[in-house]
């Protein structure tokens, strides 16, 4: 599948416990807010976990992450798919960092940025150990930017396997291949915006939000979610197939 992972959130917890049974959920869990979400994770059907830094929360706030910590967690959680952990506005301490984790037996996914280098999205391409890379654009033109990134990689590389960060709308699963995408908005957005996308397939402002306090049931933008991770899959099935063939290899 082009696997859609809902990054988990406190306002969520409810719905993932209440609808176990309904199925396993594709998660993202943030190292920024990891015991968190420990103290969440019994009782949650977990599909597909990915382990993110929380680089991007932390930068916001001054906060620092402990590198030697994650990459801890990276090591206890081997089954998971592991993002490096990126330096805002600084792709050489990046490099550093991937490096790093690199050296500890941690496979983790190198980020590309927009606006950094191209020689470092080639970089990452050729020296990933999972075959898989992540990029986060923050631009308005993030489908004119997915288009040339995924152009350049798939025509001078023959193709690899890319998330999107917080790339999950419909609109951007239908630009470009994704191996697989994660989405914050489906827990956040409804109690912080009044916006659900549940209900018609896109993001809708509804005249009242959720309380705060109140265990909303948000299954609807769940289902909404893996909807949308079935349609990508079906309309990029053939280059999706090629690129997980356990034979392929990227040209270098």
């Amino acid at each position: 599948m082009a696997l859609v992972h809902l990054a988990w959130s406190s306002a969520g917890v409810a719905t993932l416990h209440k609808h176990a049974k309904d199925g396993p959920v594709n998660l993202l869990a943030s190292y920024a807010i990891w015991d968190q979400f420990l103290t969440s994770k019994p009782g949650i059907n977990i599909g597909n976990l990915q382990i993110d830094s929380g680089a991007f929360s932390v930068f916001r706030s001054g906060k620092v992450i402990d590198i030697n910590k994650f990459i801890q967690v990276g090591k206890q959680n081997p089954t998971a798919e592991i993002f490096s952990l990126d330096e805002i506005g600084n792709w050489r301490k990046s490099q550093g960092n991937t490096l790093k984790i690199w050296a500890s037996g941690v496979p983790a996914m190198p980020i590309y940025h927009a606006g950094e280098p191209a020689s470092y999205l080639d970089w990452c391409v050729q020296h990933t150990p999972c075959n898989k890379i992540a990029v986060a654009c923050t631009s308005k033109d993030k489908i004119e930017w997915l288009k040339q990134t995924f152009g350049y990689v798939w025509k001078k590389y023959g193709g690899i396997k890319i998330h999107g960060l917080a790339m999950a709308s419909a609109k951007l699963l239908e630009a470009v291949p994704f191996d697989s995408v994660d989405a914050s908005s489906w827990a956040t957005a409804p109690g912080r915006f009044g916006q659900f996308c549940g209900f018609t397939g896109k993001q809708v402002h509804l005249k009242s939000k959720m309380r705060k306090g109140v265990d909303s049931d948000l299954f609807c933008e769940v289902v909404e979610h893996q909807k949308r991770e079935k349609y990508s899959e079906f309309i990029w099935r053939v280059e999706l197939a090629r690129i997980r063939d356990p034979n392929y290899r990227i040209k270098t």
